[in-house]
């Protein structure tokens, strides 16, 4: 729990993160975020061959809470660091669309866009909770996934189920930060939605979905869960799930279920340790475990789709820390 809280306390991402505004393409607005410290000295230059991380954080989360593990990210590879922020997060929604796990087609855009900047370079993904549910739906289709590989951490597995497993008291917790992001911060535009005293109203998350899929699109709920629950038997790129027993929110006993549907794929790399909480996984206080033992898996993935030594200079540019062996704790 101490964990979560300094997870939860950075909050100065100015300091680190420089900004790019971005139009989605039904008109919201939104941005990425580059890693200041990785594009120093650099230019958008079409022939920079350096791989690309792409970050994509959870349900409530903001920038700051990816600080430690972009920058250690970048310590270990040299590689250029960005997150996009989801919609509602961190600008106000322009238009009246949001969804607690993010939206596909916000990423295929961004992804899509640095590629098209950065043609020559290798593109991989980290998500992080509701934030890997995004990424594990846009690994799914090889015809519009574009990164070469990614790491899932604390990653939820079935969509419907997970919601209606969480106590009552993680379940209103985390619906009153959903209002607040989405509902009261933009007031003016959403209580104009025919569904706006119904979401306020509702208390427990399966309440706030039960309304919430008039916002997406969805039929009905059980349509809603259908669109964003990602198929574990189709990605065709290197994953690795990275998930710990005490998890708060799902423990062990949820996400150890889906090791054997994951592990069909012979890409996949499942991970479950004893301890780690929810998105936490620090060693001592502050170093973020999973985020060690992710990019080792993507360094080891780089290698192999392109023969060379992700941390040789000569290849690319940038500084890079060496990488620590992996931890014998981790199981799977």
């Amino acid at each position: 729990i101490v964990q979560w809280f300094i997870y939860r306390m950075h909050d100065d991402h100015w300091n680190y993160f420089t900004e790019e505004m971005l139009e989605l393409p039904d008109g919201q607005q939104t941005s990425l975020m580059w890693l200041t410290e990785s594009m120093e000295g650099t230019t958008p230059d079409p022939e920079d061959e350096r791989p690309i991380l792409f970050f994509q954080y959870g349900i409530t989360g903001v920038p700051g809470n990816v600080v430690p593990w972009a920058r250690r990210a970048y310590r270990t590879s040299g590689w250029r660091i960005v997150l996009l922020n989801r919609r509602g997060h961190v600008h106000p929604l322009t238009v009246p669309s949001f969804n607690i796990v993010g939206f596909l087609g916000d990423v295929e855009f961004a992804v899509a866009l640095i590629q098209k900047r950065y043609p020559k370079s290798k593109i991989y993904g980290i998500g992080s909770s509701a934030g890997s549910a995004t990424l594990s739906k846009y690994c799914d289709d090889a015809s519009r996934c574009l990164f070469t590989a990614a790491v899932l951490i604390s990653f939820g597995f079935d969509y419907k189920a997970l919601v209606h497993t969480l106590s009552h008291r993680v379940s209103s917790g985390l619906t009153a930060m959903l209002k607040s992001f989405f509902l009261h911060r933009n007031r003016e535009l959403m209580e104009k939605q025919h569904y706006w005293d119904d979401l306020c109203k509702a208390k427990t998350l399966p309440e706030f979905i039960s309304h919430m899929h008039h916002v997406v699109g969805a039929d009905d709920p059980d349509h809603y869960y259908e669109m964003f629950q990602s198929d574990l038997h189709t990605p065709t790129i290197p994953l690795m799930y990275i998930n710990a027993s005490d998890d708060p929110l799902f423990g062990g006993d949820f996400t150890f279920q889906f090791k054997s549907v994951a592990e069909k794929n012979p890409k996949t790399v499942f991970v479950q340790t004893q301890r780690g909480g929810h998105l936490t996984f620090f060693t001592g206080l502050t170093t973020p475990w999973a985020v060690e033992v992710g990019m080792q898996f993507l360094m080891t993935a780089h290698q192999t789709a392109t023969g060379r030594n992700p941390r040789d200079p000569s290849s690319e540019t940038g500084s890079a820390e060496p990488a620590p062996p992996a931890p014998s704790c981790a199981s799977g």
